[in-house]
């Protein structure tokens, strides 16, 4: 679910999607790299999941050549293109909260709304 960065890390192995694009071009984990990298990041006191930019937009170092918005800008007739993280960013909260049963440091979770709370 979380893709090439956060899949390793949380589950110990790539998602199929990017062993079918990248294949063996990808890292390879030892099985004791895997024990340890598998919900490495348990517990973790996230606070917050952010996009950096709703749309593709400057950036001083690179201009317009970068396009890491959750939608893409067209600069010739200036349309934009929903992408596939919008599509994963909207579904992101609503798959978490079912997940994540986060406890304070009294060992109870705290709700706001349908949100979790840490």
């Amino acid at each position: 679910m979380f893709g090439l960065w956060m899949d390793p890390i949380t589950y110990g192995h790539y998602p199929r999607t990017v062993l079918d694009l990248v294949g063996d071009r990808l890292l390879n984990f030892t099985e004791d790299q895997v024990e340890k990298l598998r919900g490495s990041v348990d517990n973790v006191n996230l606070k917050g999941y952010f996009a950096w930019s709703y749309l593709d937009n400057f950036e001083w170092n690179l201009g317009y050549t970068s396009s890491f918005g959750l939608y893409h800008v067209n600069r010739d007739d200036m349309t934009r293109t929903r992408k596939h993280s919008a599509d994963w960013f909207e579904k992101f909260p609503n798959v978490q909260e079912k997940k994540i049963i986060p406890i304070t440091s009294r060992n109870y979770s705290r709700m706001v709304g349908k949100f979790q709370v840490m």
